[in-house]
């Protein structure tokens, strides 16, 4: 808020820079690193309708995040347990929800659209045109990521019959980001 308010005493319309970076390192190697950069336009950070907006998609994208994760648990627990009376270990159910990667297939489609939502919210100063978007972006997230964790589980008889019984799960999501 700072770099804000001093580019708004300057008259400095330019974006803001961030620069953030990360290393997984392992003993005396690194495994993975990760360098980004992004710009916010200084009005997204002195608004506080742009503010409040911003804290809305992240709740938003945090509530979706949570329901499809307890949804994907079930559409895995579905297929362990299949024609079977007895209900999965939940480890085991961890581990395939872990293998199928959902989770990673979801957030991994969201970034990209979170920082179109945040590049929107700050040029156009309309809050409710950037939240509708960024629900429309949450939409094709869930779909899209809860498509692959139905594909990945394969095209047989049990992986169709645990869809088919958790498939309300994802309608159920997908009404709750639209209101």
């Amino acid at each position: 808020m700072h770099a804000a308010a001093i580019r708004q005493e300057t008259g400095d319309g330019r974006p803001i820079a961030l620069l953030a970076g990360c290393l997984l390192p392992d003993q005396a190697k690194i495994i993975l690193w990760r360098l980004e950069e992004r710009h916010l336009v200084p009005a997204l950070l002195q608004s506080k309708s742009l503010i409040a907006a911003s804290n809305r998609a992240l709740e938003l994208a945090e509530q979706t995040g949570s329901a499809f994760n307890k949804a994907v648990y079930v559409l895995c627990s579905s297929w362990l347990q299949g024609n079977s009376d007895k209900s999965p270990d939940p480890k085991d159910i961890r581990a395939l929800q872990n293998s199928i990667q959902a989770g990673a297939s979801f957030w991994g489609r969201l970034e990209p659209a979170f920082w179109s939502f945040v590049h929107i919210l700050g040029t156009s100063g309309d809050p409710e045109a950037a939240l509708q978007e960024w629900r429309q972006s949450l939409t094709e997230a869930t779909r899209s990521a809860w498509n692959d964790a139905a594909s990945s589980l394969g095209l047989d008889s049990r992986a169709i019959a645990a869809v088919g019984q958790t498939d309300h799960l994802k309608g159920k999501i997908l009404a709750t980001i639209k209101s």
